[in-house]
């Protein structure tokens, strides 16, 4: 069943976008009846509603008017007046995911002047509303309908006019009759559909909090106590001025505002993939664009170069917002340029005493080096960056040799168990709690010395009368004992510039843990839980091109779900490249590894011309994007390296090690399977697989994959990603592999090289028949496997060989059930090779089966059983016939074409005609079993499969039963099944509903 809701937001004058929580809302259909209604969420989003109707329908969202108190058409950005309806397609379609419609309503601002003795409103007061711009400057606000200055008088209830605003205001009050000026703080705008209507501006009362609530009262400017202002780089605290604060606040702002709505585009676009709606996916592409051409433009205003920047954090004591006088305490990272940093330091409250003491020990108790006032240029920067790179590789390096150890691998397993247990304890609690991290820990500030430095600071405010305010004393020492608990909480201490500007574009707006695995990207400010302090590093975790992941075809024929899974730990001025564009150039450095750097994203391709004819073509009803594996990657990369689009990161381009998986979606499953990891040890260079989008191929004894760029990150992406599939991933691998050869009808899978599907086979036929260990079987090189293929071939009629393969075919083993037809054709031809001394060791059979009077005798008897374990797996006529043509001793291709002369004794098959016929007569090979063999070559020649019944040997009646049920076409979707079980046909050949579809309700990774 299709089911859509609407997402409602609004956007303040920097593009930031915040999230319509609260918002009482109704849904009505194409008639004006209503649907449902309800209160969006934190996340702003409405409850999902179905299209219960047999045909298409158009639904439209409304907002509550709670003075009016009844349900109206919202009030929405001109360029957005078609976004709130929404189309919703008959049953059946788009049934994996929610159609969502995103709606920009017009935040407003309204305030009420009153008295604040007698609560009574104060009429014909004279108002104007401020705003703080995008230079840190305050100036005259405009309404964002009209575009008018936002002045006027108050009406007999006190009331201003509702205005529309985009941006919190500060309004100034000038009392009737008087010069008297009554100025606000910045107030917070309010959403439409909402219970609170306007802001309380009392005269002459002291304020509560500024978030906007029916009942609260305005902070009037000066009331709340001395902000401070903290640079751990230049390890300085400045104690500022109410009024400089606020500036400050608003211009640093903007920085949060910009970026929280590139993250939030991000994981839209992800969510309208998933949805499977093609405008929803434009829409979501369009905004990331614009969201992106956003943040690097007020970048590039306001930082010029690499050490423009100064990162702060800010504390603040205000009421706990229920008007009970208790103070609260906040702690904020924020960012702003030099100048505007010397202003705040020129115009600091404490004067002569500003220096603090934060020495800080890394994790193997060493002291971190501290900042010494210098300062860094952009080339100091940009070759830290190599150094950086290579000392993190070592790192790397040394923490995978550890892991060889026992004692590293109880540690392992101890650490990996505490971790499921806390992640389980809160799994009913989001954001509650951090997932599970190693921090610094406790003492890793030197506090003693941290609060003396503030204790100093204090001292001074003290002298001055500057240390007390309206809600208490200024405790500088316990925002420090904060900032210590923030720095220990993190997993590292980096004051460098690389470091804040990686926390600047990598989590500014967003949570400090950005964790795609859950579902989706989580966006809210800066106050939310716990601030990690100077943290030098964070992972991001991707999923390519969203959960739902992509189609891949070949050949016309559709192969399944497919994903890229990317965990990449950023750092330095590298990892904010990352973080901060919209593509990447992926390459493998040798010596070093795969290599991925930022770059600015190519306007040409994008996921919207992949869906939006696609998706609405009725013949293709999978609606995920595609892409087509022997298909040529046409986003190579050119060599001359990436300019960033941000002045400040010219010159540093440097890239980061990626990590993460090759991923497929298997029938039986609706959660995401690995089967190749990021390689670090080798990338094919040369060849036509090099140039691919996704090419399978053999090399120092593993298979792997190498993949497109724009498959791994993204349309525009350039260069390649090579994986390799580990040992525990062969059994996925070789599952996944025949699936595809299904999906083909067995035609040659052209994005697998010649010598590594020989080499496959080769080692299943191994693998099965010599029971060798899957280590033992992968060689060096595919020429290596062939040389230990065709040594087996030279020993195998030895009874002792023959009866091992045997013994292995018995056991059924995983590599059986999805082992191509090259794999399967050897293993019959041998098993139909037997001389005398293969009888000694496989007795006759005596069985009573038939309706005859004596009974079966079966010469071969577990070699017979062996065969049907063989073919049972079978699928399509396509693939039977495949098997018998490769039913050689190498697995080499048999013509279909009868040879014209006789065959000679004990001669090879020369057809798969003759082939199959060595099976069905040893099949037959006993006494009193079927008289007429000769009558079912017959049948079987001219394709009456079924006309072979009650054969008086049951070996052969179920190998025409099997014959006879094969299928034409694989029934994609479905996992395969035994030809001998109900299950066979229960699946048919038509391809099942849920193909390609994921359950997005489970973790990522």
């Amino acid at each position: 069943m299709a089911h859509g809701q609407f997402s409602l937001y609004y956007l303040d004058t920097y593009g930031g976008r915040h999230a319509s929580a609260q918002t009482h809302y109704q849904i009505v259909n194409d008639a004006n009846t209503e649907i449902t209604r309800g209160v969006t969420g934190a996340n702003g989003e409405t409850a999902q509603f179905p299209n219960t109707s047999a045909t298409n329908q158009t639904f439209k969202i409304k907002v509550l008017n709670p003075v009016l108190a009844r349900y109206e058409d919202p009030v929405i950005r001109v360029e957005d007046q078609t976004i709130s309806q929404l189309h919703i397609d008959v049953l059946g379609s788009n049934a994996a995911g929610a159609i969502t419609g995103k709606v920009a309503l017009l935040s407003f601002q309204r305030a009420m002047f009153v008295n604040a003795a007698t609560n009574k409103p104060i009429a014909g007061a004279s108002f104007k509303a401020f705003m703080v711009d995008d230079k840190g400057k305050r100036v005259r606000a405009r309404d964002a309908k009209s575009g008018q200055l936002i002045e006027g008088k108050t009406d007999a209830k006190g009331l201003t006019e509702r205005i529309w605003c985009t941006d919190s205001v500060s309004f100034e009050f000038t009392y009737p009759g008087t010069r008297a000026l009554i100025k606000t703080g910045y107030l917070e705008p309010f959403v439409q559909g909402g219970t609170s209507t306007h802001h309380n501006v009392p005269f002459k009362t002291i304020s509560a909090n500024t978030a906007p609530d029916a009942n609260h009262t305005v902070p009037l400017a000066g009331v709340t106590s001395a902000p401070v202002v903290v640079n751990p780089q230049t390890q300085e605290l400045l104690v500022v001025p109410r009024k400089d604060f606020e500036d400050f606040e608003k211009f640093s702002g903007q920085f949060d505002a910009v970026l929280r709505t590139k993250h939030q585009a991000q994981a839209d676009l992800g969510k309208a993939l998933e949805s499977r709606d093609a405008d929803a996916v434009a829409a979501a592409e369009k905004a990331l664009g614009l969201a992106e051409d956003k943040v690097k433009e007020t970048l590039n205003k306001n930082f010029k170069k690499l050490t423009d920047i100064r990162e702060v954090y800010t504390f603040e004591t205000t009421t706990s917002g229920k008007l009970d006088g208790k103070p609260k305490t906040t702690l904020r990272r924020r960012y702003i340029n030099e100048g505007h940093y010397l202003k705040l330091k020129n115009n600091r409250l404490n004067r002569e005493q500003f220096s603090i003491k934060l020495t800080v020990k890394d994790i193997d108790g060493t002291t971190k080096k501290q900042y010494e006032g210098k300062g860094h240029t952009a080339i100091d920067a940009s070759n830290n960056l190599q150094k950086n790179n290579a000392a993190a590789k070592a790192k790397a390096d040394k923490e995978e040799a550890a892991k060889n150890t026992d004692e590293a691998k109880k540690a392992a397993a101890k650490k990996s168990a505490d971790a499921a247990r806390k992640e389980a304890y809160y799994a009913d609690k989001p954001g509650k709690a951090p997932p599970p991290r190693t921090p610094l820990g406790a003492g890793a500030v030197d506090r003693n010395l941290l609060t003396k430095s503030m204790s100093n600071i204090l001292g001074e405010l003290k002298t001055k009368g500057l240390d007390k305010n309206a809600y208490g004393t200024l405790d500088l020492p316990g925002f420090g004992g904060q900032l210590a608990d923030s720095i220990e909480y993190s997993e590292s201490f980096d004051t460098d510039y690389s470091a804040q500007w990686l926390r600047l574009v990598g989590a500014a707006g967003a949570q400090s843990q950005m964790d795609w695995r859950k579902g989706a990207v989580g966006i809210s400010g800066n106050l939310q839980g716990k601030v990690v302090a100077c943290e030098g590093s964070y992972a991001m975790h991707y999923a390519v091109p969203s959960r739902a992941g992509w189609l891949m075809t070949c050949g016309g024929q559709d192969m399944g779900a497919i994903r890229v899974y990317l965990e990449l730990t950023l750092y330095g001025f590298a990892g904010a490249k990352v973080a901060m564009e919209g593509s990447a150039t992926l390459k493998f450095i040798p010596g070093v590894g795969p290599s991925l750097e930022g770059k600015p994203r190519d306007k040409g391709p994008n996921y919207t011309s992949m869906v939006k004819t696609a998706w609405k073509d009725k013949n293709k009803p999978i609606k995920l994007p595609s892409f087509e594996a022997d298909g040529e990657n046409t986003a190579m990369p050119d060599g001359t390296g990436v300019k960033a689009s941000v002045d400040a990161f010219a010159g540093a381009e440097a890239g980061i090690t990626p990590k993460g998986s090759l991923q497929w979606l298997p029938p039986e499953k609706k959660d995401f399977v690995s089967f190749a990891e990021v390689a670090f040890d080798f990338a094919l260079s040369a060849g036509i697989g090099a140039k691919a989008n996704f090419h399978m191929y053999y090399a120092q004894g593993k298979f792997r994959f190498k993949v497109a760029a724009g498959v791994t990150f993204g349309p525009g992406a350039k260069g390649a990603l090579d994986f390799a599939v580990n040992l525990d991933q062969m059994a996925e691998m070789v599952k996944w592999l025949a699936m595809q050869l299904q999906h083909v009808g067995f035609k040659q899978l052209v994005f697998v090289e010649k010598a590594a599907f020989q080499a496959l086979s080769q080692v299943l036929v191994r693998l099965i028949g010599e029971q060798t260990s899957l280590g033992q079987a992968l060689k060096e090189s595919a020429l290596q496997i062939d040389q230990s293929f065709n040594k087996m071939l030279k020993t195998i009629d030895r009874s002792d060989d023959r009866k091992k393969m045997l013994d292995g075919i018995m056991r059924n083993p995983h590599w059986l059930v999805y082992a191509p037809p090259e794999t399967r054709g050897p293993l019959l031809y041998q098993l139909t090779r037997h001389w005398d001394y293969d009888h000694m060791s496989d007795t006759p059979a005596v069985k009573r089966e038939g309706t005859g009077y004596l009974p079966n005798i079966h010469y071969l008897d577990r070699r017979k059983q062996a065969i049907l374990k063989i073919l049972t797996p079978v699928q399509l006529t396509a693939e039977w016939e495949n098997v018998f043509q490769h039913m050689t001793p190498a697995g080499q291709k048999l013509p279909s074409k009868i040879p014209t002369k006789p065959r000679a004794k004990n001669e090879a098959p020369r057809s798969s005609g003759e082939a199959e016929g060595d099976v069905l007569r040893l099949l037959n090979n006993g006494l009193n079993l079927s008289d007429d063999l000769r009558k079912a070559f017959a049948n079987t020649n001219a394709g009456n499969n079924a006309a072979n019944k009650d054969m008086d040997n049951p070996y052969l009646t179920t190998f025409f039963e099997m014959k006879a049920r094969l299928k034409g076409k694989f029934p994609k979707g479905y996992k395969v099944a035994m030809n001998d079980t109900p299950s066979f046909n229960i699946s048919g050949q038509k391809t099942s509903p849920s193909f390609t579809v994921a359950n997005l309700d489970n973790p990522v990774g």
